[in-house]
């Protein structure tokens, strides 16, 4: 892999700059204090990503609670994983093998660094107690993630809303009670749990529930919303207690989570910024454009899924359709959402 310098990125930005406009070449200028100011401060970490983190770091900052209630108050930990090194944002006791390379003014917070430790892939996305017991967000760059930048910034904040979910402080308590770990302390029944995808039963009724849910997409009135209910008690009764409380953490966590993306890229399509440096980055585009990509796969995955093929991922799609139907039936579902943990269908209209 071939390793680029500040200087070389800033000359690549006044190149692109110079072919669009003479506003670009300002923030080619900026974009060239910014990395005198890096290399001054001797750090390591590359130009490009402080500002793709700067971004994701502003854009929680500037949402505040506008989407979920509280959410400001969860600390954004976050460890960027590169083929060379990790890089840790927003950790206030990191382990002793980082090393402290000072505060970032750019990031608003101290930055850490250690070789790849190799416990972790560089197309991590991933949110887990990775440091020290922290609720940490873990990711690769874009490109090693196969996302443009926006997206990653976009996904970077679905990440930090999982740290949401699990700062509640009913959280782990009511994870126990859904009895479902089979004594695996590790939390990889979360991800392997033996729900029964191969079934041919349960595959027809997920494959209609979803095929309802994205004509509901389309059209939320209550013919549609009845379908839905149907073709959601249809599923239910093949299911076993525990398989049905599984499905239900599955979409009130991951569902969830998927959702509030496209709610952060609305909300930063419509109230957001993006920092001039980041706009003039290769792969930028609009979070409008992101918005509307993620609400078309939804809609594209309701009605592609093979959940055999696919397995728990099939819960990421249903899961955010049943909360964008949400926003239609109860406004003020995300109110109680917490308190409500693992059950969306508590909201949901009933016939």
């Amino acid at each position: 892999m071939t390793k680029t310098n500040s200087s070389e990125k800033v000359r690549h930005a006044f190149g692109l700059c110079g072919r669009i406009s003479s506003f670009c070449f300002f923030l080619a200028l900026t974009l060239l204090a910014t990395a005198t100011n890096l290399n001054a401060q001797d750090t390591q970490l590359p130009l490009e990503d402080r500002v793709l983190l700067g971004e994701a770091f502003a854009l929680a900052e500037n949402m505040g609670d506008s989407v979920w209630e509280a959410w400001s108050e969860v600390p954004f930990t976050l460890l960027l994983v590169t083929e060379e090194q990790e890089y840790l944002f927003n950790h206030d006791n990191p382990t002793d093998d980082f090393m402290d390379l000072g505060f970032d003014s750019m990031l608003q917070t101290n930055v850490y660094v250690r070789p790849n430790s190799g416990r972790y892939s560089t197309s991590f996305l991933a949110t887990f107690p990775a440091i020290n017991g922290q609720n940490t967000v873990v990711m690769g760059r874009p490109g090693a993630t196969g996302k443009t930048s926006t997206e990653w910034v976009v996904t970077a904040l679905h990440e930090h809303f999982h740290q949401l979910q699990f700062s509640q402080p009913h959280y782990w308590d009511r994870v126990a009670a859904l009895d479902l770990s089979g004594g695996d302390e590790s939390g990889m029944w979360m991800l392997n749990y033996p729900y029964p995808y191969e079934s041919e039963p349960v595959q027809a009724a997920f494959q209609e529930l979803e095929s309802a849910l994205a004509e509901a997409l389309e059209t939320p009135d209550l013919s549609s919303l009845k379908l839905v209910s149907e073709a959601r008690l249809a599923l239910r009764q093949l299911l076993s207690a525990p398989e049905y409380r599984y499905q239900s953490f599955q979409l009130w966590q991951e569902g969830v989570a998927r959702y509030t993306e496209i709610r952060v890229a609305d909300w930063a399509a419509k109230n957001h910024s993006p920092s001039p440096a980041f706009q003039v980055l290769p792969d930028f585009e609009p979070y409008e454009s992101v918005h509307l990509a993620l609400l078309k796969s939804i809609h594209d995955e309701l009605l592609s899924h093979n959940v055999a093929d696919i397995g728990r991922v099939a819960f990421y799609a249903f899961g955010a359709a049943e909360a964008l139907l949400l926003d239609h039936q109860d406004s003020a579902w995300r109110a109680h959402y917490f308190e409500d943990m693992p059950y969306l269908e508590s909201h949901t209209v009933k016939f």
